[in-house]
């Protein structure tokens, strides 16, 4: 429920943006149906590149920060599915992950990936993007999780990308590969 509205998932889209912040969640019932990356599910970075031939190549010269763990940042970004960026903590409204790109970058997307880690996902996001990493303005998308989200949104430069889970759930919040996909 959004400013006292009832949305479906379908209903919030990109550039949506709420005058109150998510509180909670909305309830999950049951475990997430998508299978754990690993040798007998193979989707990889390569399979992320060939459904999303626009993503940013230059993953090594973002810098991540994050709310919590900030030392576990740029696993989400390793190329290895088997590492994740984690809260080590259970999920609470204004935990984020942050990227700063080497430069201004036109951007439409972000790809999260959290599939070794099912129940890890965030179970609301919001995107804020900016030029300078301290002025964010309103969401750019609002929506509700999944164990992998393609998240696109109207195409903007930005040099930072702030990623806020606002739900609250036991699990910790995690991300094992992150990709931000490039304006066509």
């Amino acid at each position: 429920m959004l400013d006292g509205i009832q949305y479906t998932l379908g209903d919030l889209k990109a550039d949506a943006v709420p005058t109150k912040k998510l509180a909670k969640a909305p309830p999950v019932v049951g475990a997430p149906k998508s299978k754990p990356m690993d040798a007998a599910n193979p989707a990889s970075r390569a399979v992320v590149l060939k459904l999303y031939p626009n993503a940013l190549k230059n993953r090594k010269k973002w810098k991540l920060t994050a709310s919590h763990k900030s030392d576990t940042a740029n696993l989400a970004t390793d190329g290895n599915i088997k590492t994740r960026f984690t809260t080590g903590q259970s999920m609470k409204p204004g935990m984020w992950l942050q990227i700063e790109l080497p430069k201004p970058t036109n951007i439409s997307g972000i790809v999260l990936d959290t599939r070794r880690s099912r129940g890890d996902y965030a179970r609301v996001y919001e995107i804020h993007c900016s030029d300078d990493g301290e002025s964010w303005g309103k969401p750019v998308a609002i929506g509700q999780g999944k164990t992998f989200d393609a998240i696109k949104f109207k195409p903007r430069e930005a040099r930072h990308i702030r990623i806020s889970q606002q739900g609250e759930f036991r699990f910790y919040w995690s991300i094992h590969e992150l990709d931000i996909l490039g304006a066509k």
